[in-house]
Formats: C-alpha cells, sequence, structure tokens
C-alpha cells in the first residue's frame, strides 16, 4: 500500500476513513473527488513527508475537469513551490540547451517557441522540451509566452526526474473547461514519533585535566599607556 495513503486509511475514527471505493479510484486514476476535505489534508500532508516538502507552503492545487462521461474528477497538481522546493533539496541541476522557433527538420516555425532544458538528478541527465504558440504575439504578451515556456520546460523536468507523475501548473491553462481550487490547507506536517532529538553533551569543565586552563578565560591585561 502507498505510504501516501496510509495517513487517510488508518484514520483514528474508522468513520473518517474513505470507502474502499475512494482508496480504488485514487491509486487508479489519482481521483481525490470522494475525499473530504480532511481526508484530503491528511493525504496531502502524508504526501509532503513522503516528498520532504513544507506542506504549510501549499505545494499542491487540485484541478477539477471532467472525464468523458461528463462526471467531475479532482486531480492534485504540483505548482512552482513544489518543483522549487524539490530541485533543492535534490540539489537538482538545470542548463538550457536551446530556446527559439520550433525546428522540425528543415522546417523552421516561427509562430511557435522552444525551450530544450538539461536536468541533472545524482548522474542521470535528461532533456527535456517546452512549447508554447507565440504567434501574433508582440512586447509584453511575447515575453510572458517565452517566460511561460521556460517554465514549462523547467517544472516538467522537475516533476519527471524525481518520478513525480503529476501535472504542473503551467498546463494547467491548456486543459479546457478546467476549475482549479486552492488544495485543503493542512495545519501540522507529519512528525516521525520515533524520531527523538539528540541532546548535546554536556561539558564539565570542572573536570579538564589541564588545571592551568580556567574556565572562563580571563581578560588579558591592560597594557600601559605608550609614553
Amino acid at each position: 500500500m502507498s505510504e501516501g495513503i496510509v495517513a487517510v486509511v488508518q484514520a483514528p475514527n474508522p468513520s473518517e476513513a474513505p470507502s474502499d471505493e475512494a482508496i480504488i479510484k485514487l491509486f487508479t486514476t489519482g481521483d481525490l473527488i470522494d475525499l473530504d476535505p480532511k481526508q484530503k489534508a491528511q493525504y496531502l500532508a502524508a504526501l509532503c513527508g513522503k516528498l520532504g516538502l513544507n506542506p504549510l507552503s501549499k505545494p499542491f492545487d487540485i484541478l477539477y475537469v471532467k472525464d468523458q462521461s461528463g462526471k467531475q474528477k479532482a486531480i492534485l497538481y504540483a505548482n512552482r513551490t513544489a518543483s522549487d522546493q524539490l530541485r533543492k533539496i535534490h540539489n537538482i541541476r538545470t542548463e538550457v540547451v536551446y530556446d527559439g522557433p520550433l525546428k522540425i527538420g528543415e522546417l523552421v516555425r516561427e509562430d511557435v517557441y522552444r525551450v530544450d532544458i538539461d536536468i541533472t538528478f545524482g548522474e542521470r541527465t535528461e532533456r527535456h522540451v517546452g512549447c508554447v504558440s507565440i504567434g501574433g504575439l508582440q512586447g509584453e504578451a511575447l515575453a510572458n509566452a517565452i517566460m511561460k515556456c521556460h517554465t514549462k520546460a523547467l517544472r516538467r523536468a522537475t516533476l519527471s526526474i524525481v518520478g513525480l507523475g503529476l501535472p504542473d501548473e503551467s498546463e494547467v491553462d491548456t486543459i479546457p473547461g478546467v476549475i482549479t481550487q486552492p488544495a485543503p490547507r493542512v495545519l501540522q506536517p507529519p512528525v516521525d514519533t520515533d524520531y527523538t532529538v539528540p541532546s548535546m553533551p554536556r561539558v564539565d569543565v570542572s573536570t579538564q585535566t589541564n588545571p592551568n586552563i580556567q574556565f572562563p578565560r580571563p581578560l588579558p591585561a591592560a597594557k600601559p599607556p605608550v609614553k
């Protein structure tokens, strides 16, 4: 069983635990629609604990979409905070190796901007691509589209190389009919109760073997004034 759902399944009050159908749906489709706000918060706390993210910084949001049958689904997606923290936690290095118009063989598409990023995690390096349409854009709109392309490539590369198969917020606005909502606030991060903070060793200065060392050390004598 995934550690990310343990906190929800093993609720202190059995009546607060989600149904088996809700758990199966979460495992197979990532759909949180059948979890109540408290269960969503428990799931997010457990997921943040597993990934080493700060749950109080709200690294995830919820995406509401409709499937082919018209039923609403609630899908978790990673926002900028999640990808930024993951790169810092894992010391992930990135390098832009290309940015410019999209090239397909000898064809150059000036209306599409492309960014290629090499991302390194440990000894593994992957290349990821981000593309956005810039046809007809000028000035600030064009600048924003180019920045969005860099962001899209960087965040997708981050989530992919750490194995977190979630959409990121740069892709959300490309989904038709999407409704976004902040994830339930996690009031307290998960705590490992088996861990105890080690105490610092106490130094007893009275047992020092060198009697010439005094604690605290006296201040040096003042020098006589120069005549």
